[in-house]
């Protein structure tokens, strides 16, 4: 094995570990155009409930979580270009201790009443709400993003009426009155993935990913990309930046330029 002396990066004063850039994939518009045509191509028995989940994972900039809690009432305003999303990630937050190595973290209020095994020991334990959220709202707020295009609009109504039972709450039903679980989700878009011969290591985020991207090289506002997406701040929505193409392409040309009028003496 070779060595790297005494400031070499398995030890001494300089021994930082460098990790490798893995910089997160997304779906292009053109990427999910076809995708969508081959579940309408293979026509496998419930194509129309899987082609609905990826068209509003794309156009919706869901994540998995959130896909499978798609119910009627969430487009109760479709109407007015108004959707109300669950959006788990911003649900409170209790806290909990485990009994064994006292370690502390913080689990989603909705998990009440559930087991939580520890990260570091493995011990289960129950949740339980603290008495200061026992009367608190503990579910995930309820956001919209700030522009549903006409032609998304139109195409969960025609889902709604046609694609559903009258008496069926959840968009994506697996058993009968029960959604699907976000697994299972996943594991439908890896399917279709490779059916398409698209990369298949994209994971369900990269839909999510993808329309980050998309609302960021149309608007080039990173206002509207937090919207969009329903996070918290602009910081998160900073990262789609870097995953712009548009972006990528601007900034290589500029430097081009510079590097172009030097005299380097070659």
């Amino acid at each position: 094995m070779r060595s790297y002396g005494q400031h070499g990066p398995q030890k001494g004063l300089g021994a930082r570990k460098v990790q490798r850039a893995n910089r997160e994939k997304f779906i292009t518009l053109e990427e999910a155009q076809t995708l969508l045509k081959k579940v309408a191509e293979l026509r496998l028995p419930k194509w129309r409930r899987d082609h609905c989940a990826i068209f509003c994972g794309y156009f919706f900039g869901l994540r998995a979580s959130e896909a499978v809690l798609l119910c009627r009432e969430t487009f109760r305003d479709l109407q007015y270009g108004q959707v109300h999303i669950r959006t788990t990630k911003q649900g409170v937050r209790v806290p909990y201790t485990c009994r064994e190595c006292k370690r502390r973290y913080r689990v989603s209020a909705a998990r009440a009443g559930q087991e939580q095994a520890c990260g570091h020991c493995g011990t289960k334990g129950r949740i339980t709400l603290p008495q200061t959220f026992r009367n608190a709202d503990t579910r995930p707020p309820e956001k919209s993003p700030p522009v549903v295009e006409s032609a998304v609009i139109a195409y969960v109504q025609k889902y709604l009426s046609e694609c559903m039972r009258p008496d069926q709450q959840w968009l994506f039903e697996g058993a009968p009155g029960r959604h699907l679980h976000r697994d299972s989700l996943r594991a439908i878009l890896n399917h279709y993935l490779m059916a398409a011969g698209l990369c298949s290591k994209y994971s369900w985020h990269a839909l999510r990913h993808g329309r980050g991207v998309l609302v960021y090289d149309k608007f080039d506002d990173l206002v509207m990309v937090r919207d969009s997406l329903r996070q918290k701040s602009l910081s998160a929505a900073e990262f789609y930046v870097n995953l712009s193409p548009k972006k990528q392409a601007a900034y290589r040309s500029a430097l081009d330029d510079v590097v172009k009028d030097m005299d380097v003496g070659v």
